[in-house]
Formats: C-alpha cells, sequence, structure tokens
C-alpha cells in the first residue's frame, strides 16, 4: 500500500465524524442553555470521547509510522505546527468568553474571574476544575495540548511493541479511566451516605470532574495513538500475515475473492455500531423525561466512560471496511472483479457526505466559537425583550435569565456557522500560516545546508568505486534500498505539515486533521 490518495481515502470519513461531533456538541449546548424548555437531554457528551480517539489514528499515520517524531528536531517541528493550530482559535475564544462572562453577570467579582482567566491561559482547567469558568469548552483543547505534547514520547514507546502489547495497552488505559469514573462516583457517595446536602448532585459533581479532567482524557486520547499503531501495523506489516491473515488480507486485499466478503463483514460491523451507537443517543431524552437531567447527565457521561472499547471498535471498522472505487485496484496490479457488486458500508458513505466534511473542516471553529456567539445572541434577545442584557448572577450560574424560543434555534445555526466559517477562513488560517512562515534567513541558511550536503555526498558516491556502478537507492546487487516500511513516503503535496490533501484526486478531498 502506499501512502498516497488512494490509501488516505480511508481515513476520509474521519473528517466527516469530526463535524458530526462538533455539531452533537453545538446543538447539545444550545438545547440544554440557550434555548426556553429546549433542555430534550439530547446525548452529545459520547462525542468528546470520540474526538480524542479518532486523532490518534491520523497523528498515528501521518507522524509516528512515518517516523517524523523519532528526533528532537521532529518533535520540535510537529509540537509548534500543533500550537499553531491550537492557539489562535483557543485564545481568541478565551478572550471572548471572558467578555461574556463579564458583560452577562450581574455581579462580577474580579478576582475569581481573572484567576479563571489566567489559569485557562496557561491550560491548567483540566488539572483544576475550579478554573474552567472562563474557559468553558476550552478544557478539551487543553487536554488535546497535553495529549500532542506527550504524543512523541508515546509515538516512539510504541515502535518496539507488538499488536499484543498495544491492546493490552489499550484496555489497561481503558480500565484506568473508567475505574477513575468510578472512584469520583464511589468517593462522592461516601461523602454523603445519607444523601444530605444533594447525593445525586455530589455524584454529579464528581461524574463532571472526570468527564473534564486530564487523568481521565489523556488515557483516551493515548488509546487513540494506540489504536492508530494498530491500524498502521496491520495495514503495513507483511510479518503478522500470517498469525493475522483474516484480517490482513480480507480486510486490505479485498479485491482477492475468497476474502472479500470478510472485508463487508468489516462494513457490517461498522454499520451495526452506528446503530447501536445512535440507540445509546435516543435512550438519554427518555432518561431525562423520567428520570430528569441529572440522571440523563451521569447517564451521558457513563456511556463516555464505559463504552470506549465500543467506539475503538467502530473507528477501526470504519477504517478497515474501505475498498478502492471499481477500477481503482487495478492501477496496484490487482484485480476488483468484485468491485461493483460488493456491499457498501454506509457509515463510511454517510461520514464522507460533503456537508459533513465541511463541518469537519470548521470543526475547531464551530467547538471553540459556538457558546460565545450563543451567548451575544442571547444577550439581544434579553436586551429586546426586557430591556437589559446580562443574563446570570454571576459567572458561576448557568442558569439563564432570559432564553430565546425554539424558532430562533435555525437562526443560532446560520449565525455559529457563519462566524465559525468567517474566523476559520479570516483568522485561523492565516495567523496560522504567519505563525508557522519560515525566516527568510532561516530559509536561506536550511537550503544552503541541505545543498552541501547533497553535493558532499553526491561526491563521495562518485569518488567511491564501490558506489559508481549504482544508481540512488540502490545497493549492491541491483536491489533497491530495502525499507522498514512498505510502503513509500508520500511526495511532495501529498501529505502537508497538518494533514491531507488530494493532489491526485478531483477537489480538495482531504482537510486538515488535528
Amino acid at each position: 500500500m502506499t501512502a498516497d490518495g488512494d490509501d488516505m481515502r480511508s481515513l476520509y470519513p474521519f473528517h466527516g465524524l469530526r463535524g458530526v461531533c462538533s455539531l452533537a456538541i453545538f446543538l447539545g449546548h444550545q438545547t440544554d442553555i440557550f434555548i426556553d424548555n429546549g433542555n430534550i437531554g439530547l446525548e452529545y457528551l459520547q462525542a468528546v470521547s470520540l474526538f480524542f480517539l479518532l486523532s490518534g489514528i491520523p497523528l498515528a499515520r501521518l507522524y509516528s509510522t512515518t517516523k517524523k517524531v523519532n528526533t528532537w528536531a521532529g518533535s520540535w517541528s510537529f509540537w509548534s505546527k500543533r500550537a499553531a493550530r491550537l492557539g489562535p482559535m483557543y485564545y481568541l475564544a478565551l478572550l471572548l468568553n471572558l467578555f461574556c462572562c463579564i458583560a452577562t453577570a450581574e455581579r462580577v467579582v474580579l478576582k475569581p474571574a481573572l484567576e479563571s482567566f489566567f489559569g485557562c491561559a496557561f491550560l491548567l482547567q483540566s488539572w483544576f476544575p475550579a478554573f474552567i469558568n472562563v474557559g468553558g469548552v476550552l478544557w478539551q483543547i487543553a487536554v488535546f495540548a497535553f495529549g500532542y505534547a506527550i504524543f512523541p514520547f508515546v509515538s516512539r514507546a510504541a515502535h518496539p511493541l507488538g499488536l499484543q502489547a498495544l491492546l493490552c495497552g489499550m484496555l489497561s488505559l481503558y480500565i484506568f479511566s473508567a475505574g477513575y469514573f468510578l472512584y469520583r462516583c464511589i468517593a462522592a457517595i461516601v461523602e454523603n451516605p445519607d444523601g444530605s446536602n444533594g447525593g445525586m448532585m455530589s455524584v454529579m459533581m464528581g461524574a463532571w470532574v472526570w468527564h473534564v479532567h486530564c487523568i481521565a482524557r489523556l488515557p483516551q486520547f493515548v488509546a487513540g495513538v494506540c489504536l492508530g499503531e494498530v491500524l498502521e501495523r496491520l495495514r503495513i506489516s507483511r510479518s503478522y500475515l500470517s498469525s493475522y491473515q483474516y484480517i490482513t488480507v480480507s480486510a486490505f486485499e479485498p479485491q482477492n475473492e475468497g476474502n472479500a466478503s470478510a472485508a463487508e463483514n468489516w462494513g457490517m460491523c461498522a454499520d451495526s455500531l452506528s446503530v447501536f451507537l445512535l440507540g445509546t443517543a435516543l435512550i438519554s431524552p427518555l432518561a431525562r423525561a423520567l428520570f430528569g437531567t441529572n440522571a440523563r447527565d451521569l447517564l451521558s457521561i457513563a456511556y463516555e466512560a464505559f463504552l470506549l472499547p465500543l467506539h475503538a471498535l467502530w473507528l477501526a471498522s470504519i477504517v478497515i471496511a474501505y475498498h478502492p472505487r471499481p477500477g481503482q485496484g487495478e492501477s496496484r496490479g490487482r484485480s476488483s472483479s468484485r468491485g461493483g457488486a460488493r456491499r457498501r458500508c454506509y457509515t463510511r458513505e454517510a461520514l464522507s457526505f460533503k456537508p459533513l466534511v465541511f463541518l469537519g473542516d470548521i470543526s475547531l471553529a464551530i467547538y471553540c466559537l459556538h457558546i460565545p456567539v450563543l451567548f451575544v445572541y442571547t444577550m439581544v434577545v434579553a436586551y429586546m425583550s426586557t430591556g437589559d442584557w446580562r443574563l446570570t448572577k454571576s459567572i458561576d450560574d448557568v442558569d439563564l435569565r432570559v432564553r430565546a424560543s425554539w424558532f430562533h434555534m435555525p437562526l443560532q445555526w446560520a449565525l455559529v456557522l457563519l462566524v465559525s466559517l468567517a474566523a476559520n477562513r479570516l483568522f485561523e488560517q492565516p495567523l496560522r500560516k504567519w505563525i508557522m512562515r519560515p525566516s527568510r534567513h532561516g530559509a536561506q541558511h536550511r537550503s544552503s545546508i541541505a545543498s552541501g550536503r547533497e553535493d558532499e555526498e553526491e561526491g563521495k558516491r562518485i569518488n567511491d568505486p564501490t558506489q559508481q556502478a549504482y544508481g540512488p537507492g540502490e545497493e549492491r546487487g541491483g536491489g533497491k534500498e530495502s525499507s522498514s516500511l512498505l510502503f513509500k513516503p508520500a511526495g511532495v503535496g501529498d501529505i502537508n505539515d497538518d494533514g491531507f490533501t488530494a493532489d491526485s484526486l478531483p477537489g480538495r478531498e482531504y482537510g486538515t486533521y488535528d
């Protein structure tokens, strides 16, 4: 397999999945907080866990498999790109959140507001949830920042591990994260054995601490990296072909007549899990109607804690269920006689829907900006209806004095999407390019060094009699230079610094992955 556009199509649905997750979180916050009688109990918290888990798969393919982060220079390059990716939108949203907190509160105590602001500015809210007020949903970006910080070390540690070790590592991380959830809930029950001081509320507070804490979320991020490593092992390593023939041959060689049905089974697995996960989302509104909002919230967070193996299997099935369209197999010397008759994976097709891919392209902006946009919109509604734009008694209060009616929802959708698109195109992308621009002196210096090294290597090759009979990339004996990877790295333009491009595909097929 090669790392060209055909190969990268296996990850294409993840971009649409990012759009689905960001949209689910936006709709959940909209109905829970900003719409009058709109708290219908939408399930959206699983999207948070999916964000952490799915990010590891593209990272493993782009950086870990290619060993781009095996050196300190590569690690620094990765960190700088991640900082340029997250930083502009994070700090823009943080400033807007601070404005909304001050503008909407009837009583503002400056000291805790500034403490929360500076705590979030240094990404501390994911370790100390007391700082979370001003940051709001930005805690997830903070967790990603710490995940990216440890990714090069996780990648290096994962290289010598086999499939069994990686799977055991994922299981251990799952047990740790789920165990921490149980610990938080049991500790709350022990502190209130008789149910005094709001026993259910104490359990909920413990669950919410788990929801936002790095101790609970970093294991999910690392589990995603391990999942990406597992998929890469199955994709490129022929040494596992004999013991994992059913998976590798059936899934990654779907043109083989005898094994094509197994590739279809992975698509059926993805579709079945999609139906199951949608079913869990439908249970949450029912739980809210029967038992109240706290029960719904506790159930949703329990989904995050305990359904991680199913989420991992779902994502893996989406990747493995990929097969080239009819005619693409011949380009690699394989027949695709069954290409047109093979069962489709409807999950892949749904997540590859162009509007969802578009949402995935601006998912970071949607996630970071939807809260301040909704606050400003509700402030306008409150001023027009009551003459006072203030919505809460203090910055700690999430119960708004005025909420918009349900028919405002489409207007809020349009406003959030327009603001997110404008922020992405006019602020995030230009600033990101400006941050990552190479200095003229540095570029010339690197160019001269590279040129000097090429001249030096060419001189050694010409002056060395043992090398004169062989072309570049060939060993003595006429064989091509061996490589530990069974696919060549993409050429210039195939994989950029931040994600995928599609120079070999019509249109813009691949966006930017975190």
